[in-house]
């Protein structure tokens, strides 16, 4: 028989995971939050870490998000103290409600500036790498809403102005507004003319958005691209 590469405590940390995480979503989405909780996993394995690294990553929100001292306490005894650090720094508050975002951030940033622990360093950036994923993948859903929002408006504005203009000779010569059925339209159809300036401009302004958003794709097609 193979030997598992994961001892009975990854089952019991994943078994954790759940529990305290298990109704939980990303922020504004129906998405599972264990779901981050795994791609973080995932890119610490990946990157070569060991199984208490592993460990800490499916817990690494556990003390900020579920029960702060306490469940660090509970981390430890059940997973050890190296586990227990990992998360412990990856954590950047431990009391409910916790402390203005900014002020949060700013002290975490601090900390991790003065981190050697490779553990701890490579937990970390895996969260924020998954973290900075979502929000480009979220970006590029949002950019392309809006620019066929932008793109639907402005077409139905400039068919509705060139509608409008043709409507005077339509009527001269007949006598309702709008062709009805079995009528011929080409009185009434508008000509399609160049893009008004106002087209051009949203246009360009949408290309930016997209541009920004996702910088991997800038020499072909742009696709513009959450997360806590």
């Amino acid at each position: 028989m193979e030997k598992s590469f994961f001892s009975v405590q990854f089952q019991n940390a994943f078994a954790l995971a759940c529990e305290l995480h298990g109704t939980q979503t990303r922020k504004g989405t129906e998405i599972p939050y264990l779901s981050h909780l795994l791609a973080v996993t995932s890119i610490v394995l990946e990157d070569g870490g060991n199984e208490e690294e592993a460990i800490a990553a499916l817990l690494h929100d556990a003390v900020e998000d579920q029960g702060g001292r306490t469940t660090l306490a509970r981390i430890r005894s059940d997973f050890g103290d190296e586990v227990a650090a990992i998360v412990d720094a990856c954590s950047d508050a431990d009391t409910q409600p916790k402390p203005p975002w900014r002020e949060r951030k700013e002290a975490y940033l601090l900390h991790l500036s003065h981190e050697v622990r490779p553990g701890v360093l490579r937990v970390s950036a895996a969260d924020k790498l998954h973290n900075a994923r979502c929000r480009r993948r979220a970006l590029s859903w949002a950019a392309r809403s809006a620019m066929a929002k932008a793109s639907q408006s402005v077409l139905l504005r400039d068919l509705w102005v060139q509608g409008n203009d043709a409507l005077p000779s339509y009527r001269e010569g007949n006598t309702c507004a709008s062709p009805g059925l079995g009528e011929s339209t080409e009185a009434w159809k508008p000509s399609v003319s160049r893009p008004s300036c106002s087209s051009v401009r949203v246009t360009r302004k949408a290309r930016k958005i997209l541009a920004s958003a996702d910088p991997m794709t800038s020499n072909s097609e742009h696709v513009a691209a959450n997360a806590s």
